[in-house]
């Protein structure tokens, strides 16, 4: 099993098997604001695991069934706010409305380069 460094609540680095990161999420924990990987390198270095989030390029991301490990790794979604998209995803009230009250996000961007998608979509008044 893989290892992976998350940032403890108080700041402090951990490491944490890499299939238990959304237990830590869910307690507070977050991913390295930087993550660094020389090129040079073919494997990551044992004191410094690197988390990819792999995805088909093909095919975007459902905020309804994703996971919070999958949401951090959007552009401007940290811990928090990706938590606030699995609590409305749960309780089957994500819109774009609900969204954008959550903030820091062009959610719309994301929508639209077809990165994200949602049950309902965008809903556009001409």
């Amino acid at each position: 099993m893989q290892q992976i460094t998350m940032m403890s609540p108080d700041g402090q680095p951990v490491a944490v098997m890499s299939v238990m990161t959304d237990d830590f999420l869910r307690v507070g924990y977050r991913f390295p604001r930087q993550v660094e990987q020389q090129i040079s390198e073919k494997e990551p270095s044992p004191k410094q695991p690197i988390l990819q989030v792999v995805k088909d390029e093909s095919e975007p991301l459902n905020l309804m069934t994703a996971t919070l490990a999958e949401l951090v790794a959007l552009p401007g979604v940290g811990t928090a706010k990706a938590k606030k998209v699995k609590e409305l995803a749960e309780a089957n009230k994500l819109s774009l409305d609900a969204l954008q009250e959550i903030g820091g996000v062009d959610w719309t961007d994301l929508y639209q380069s077809g990165v994200i998608v949602w049950p309902g979509g965008l809903h556009v008044v001409e």
